[in-house]
């Protein structure tokens, strides 16, 4: 009796809190999810706990609504879809529209992220019929403009038309400052983009651009001014007007404090362009090169490839073969090689099928376990050829990517010989997974688990293929493809290891990025040998931690220690040696040396095990 009387008082004093003490207290996890997403995560848990027992609908949506938020900024994008969804049940019930149409918005941009396009548009469409009902005309400007940045990625250019016109129409009723200003640079921006396809969109640039300039005035809105005198330097250089170009990129540079390094590496690069248009080389290389120290600075491959790029086409339009052709092979050298992409798109459409039918509640998984119950040699033989015919691509295209090679000229920079080392890599990581799925299709008669084993094969192939053909990737597609290469051991070896990999939480892995599956024939040594002949606890820590204004990878295993391991001279040599050249390809090119360490860790009978540690350089993308 008693605990229920206790329990009684607990709800009676939870419903006291008033709407206005339990906003601030919303508001204050906010404050601490820009700060510490993981405490973040357990304070807005605990506060929804009390808030279930109490049966509050309408408490409920917002604190679903903010665990969403802060697990898609955790990049927990699965989780962060069943959270939402279940908020966006609880607005309805609790009639709460202004965070109904925040979740809605969250399911949205989640999707967008996944690159799950059309998801994420029904999503932004739903928000914007939510933000009509409130009558809410910056939430609907908000929404018309997310849509826009959809289309804008399928290339549906009259969609990008008409939701610019809807947002543009509605801007007199916008409250919202910022909001305003955003969607002026946002259109601009858009148009000016479909201009170097389509140059009759370039006034719709240019006449947007100028309305926000007015306004950034007429509201002191400093900060907003180089983004619009960029897109109008873009316009006029795209229509060959190099004067009026170079007195817009004069104004970025008059705004400086209020630029973005982004804003002012494109003014150089619209100056550059400026002055080749005027045939004046001299000018045209002084602010190439101001471009290039900037882009030195934020350390950032893509804008240096967008310089090479600009540099090839200036040169080339002044007749300067020479430095034209010095500027293309740089920009060749930083280009993503596409001589796969066709390849990558059967993989890919291999992959989405997957994907679809693991968001479907796998159906079509269904379908082909009914089939392959009717006839057990023909779903083999399937199986088989599936493999066969995935094998055969990729021999090809590894032949392809090699024949390549040959045929460039024998002084390669040190980007081609980087790549040339991570293609003796990939061969090994592809084939050896592929024997992997061999053994486990023919270990016994159901043959449901090899479809879930090449599901996932299907998209490792791909993100293998995809991430070995560039210098560079963002360190979340480097975790991601460790991530997926771990759980295919793991079903492969019977969970008889489990695995754990951390990220230094001062480290956005969508920022950092690193040269590609430097880790995975660590990893591989780890299981395969390190962990060799044990059938349970087995244990693998990857960790990625920033030390130094560094890198530092580790992986460790609790097997036997390397002392111990049976020596395959050939294999691991040839692995740690190719490591090292890449590792001192890196530190040549920038100068820096980088350290690398295998070590046995064992010093007792219950302490044994592998721990290899190296350094990386801590470059943003």
């Amino acid at each position: 009796m008693r605990t229920v009387i206790f329990h009684i008082v607990f709800l009676w004093s939870f419903l006291l809190i008033s709407q206005d003490d339990f906003s601030a207290e919303i508001e204050r996890i906010r404050s601490v999810q820009s700060v510490h997403l993981d405490s973040a995560l357990s304070e807005v848990d605990e506060l929804l706990s009390g808030v279930l027992e109490s049966g509050d609908d309408g408490r409920a949506c917002q604190c679903l609504e903010l665990k969403g938020n802060t697990l898609t900024k955790m990049r927990s994008y699965e989780d962060a879809l069943i959270v939402l969804d279940q908020a966006v049940d609880r607005c309805s019930l609790a009639g709460d529209k202004p965070t109904l149409a925040n979740a809605l918005n969250a399911m949205g941009v989640v999707f967008d992220r996944l690159d799950d396009h059309e998801p994420a548009l029904e999503y932004f469409i739903r928000t914007s019929q939510v933000y009509d009902e409130m009558d809410d005309y910056t939430g609907l400007v908000k929404s018309y403009m997310n849509m826009v940045s959809i289309f804008g990625q399928q290339e549906q250019v009259d969609k990008v038309k008409e939701y610019i016109e809807k947002a543009v129409r509605l801007i007199d009723k916008v409250d919202d400052l910022d909001r305003v200003a955003r969607t002026y640079s946002s259109a601009a921006a858009h148009y000016s983009e479909i201009g170097f396809k389509e140059r009759n969109y370039l006034d719709s640039a240019s006449l947007l651009s100028k309305r926000g300039v007015v306004f950034a005035k007429e509201h002191e809105l400093k900060e907003s001014l180089p983004d619009y005198y960029i897109v109008l330097a873009t316009v006029d250089v795209l229509q060959e007007r190099p004067n009026r170009a170079l007195a817009y990129c004069d104004s970025v540079f008059m705004n400086e404090e209020s630029a973005s390094y982004r804003a002012l590496i494109i003014a150089s690069m619209r100056k550059a362009e400026s002055y080749a248009q005027l045939k004046d080389f001299d000018g045209a290389i002084k602010w190439y090169d101001s471009a290039e120290v900037m882009i030195e600075e934020v350390e950032s491959l893509f804008y240096k490839m967008v310089l090479e790029e600009s540099k090839y086409e200036s040169f080339k339009a002044m007749g300067n073969t020479a430095a034209a052709l010095v500027a293309f092979e740089n920009f060749k050298a930083l280009e993503d090689s596409v001589f796969t992409m066709e390849k990558y798109g059967q993989i890919a459409d291999l992959e989405a099928k997957y994907e679809a039918e693991k968001k479907a509640g796998e159906i079509s998984a269904l379908k082909n376990q009914v089939a392959l119950q009717e006839a057990q040699s023909s779903r083999k033989t399937w199986i088989i050829a599936f493999i066969v015919g995935i094998t055969l691509l990729t021999i090809s295209s590894f032949w392809f990517y090699y024949q390549r090679k040959l045929s460039l000229e024998k002084e390669q920079s040190a980007i081609h010989k980087q790549q040339l080392l991570r293609s003796q890599i990939n061969p090994h990581f592809i084939f050896n997974s592929l024997s992997s799925i061999r053994g486990f299709l023919f270990d016994g008669n159901d043959t449901k688990p090899a479809i879930t084993y090449l599901g996932k094969f299907a998209k490792l192939m791909r993100m293998v293929l995809e991430l070995s053909s560039k210098e560079w990737v963002s360190l979340e597609e480097e975790i991601k493809a460790l991530e997926l290469y771990l759980e295919i051991q793991q079903i492969r070896f019977n969970r008889a290891f489990d695995f754990n990999l951390s990220v230094d939480p001062s480290i956005d892995p969508r920022e950092i990025i690193v040269p590609p599956l430097t880790a995975q024939p660590f990893i591989e040594n780890a299981i395969e040998h390190g962990l060799k002949g044990m059938d349970k606890n087995g244990r693998v820590e990857i960790a990625c931690l920033r030390e130094s204004g560094k890198l530092i990878f580790k992986i460790q295993d609790n097997g036997i220690g390397i002392d111990h391991v049976e020596p395959r001279k050939n294999h691991q040599s040839r692995a740690i040696q190719i490591f090292k050249e890449r590792l001192g390809i890196i530190g040549k090119r920038m100068k820096m040396t980088f350290s690398f360490s295998i070590a046995d860790i064992g010093n007792d009978a219950d302490i044994h095990g592998t721990l290899v540690t190296y350094e990386l350089p801590l470059v943003k993308g």
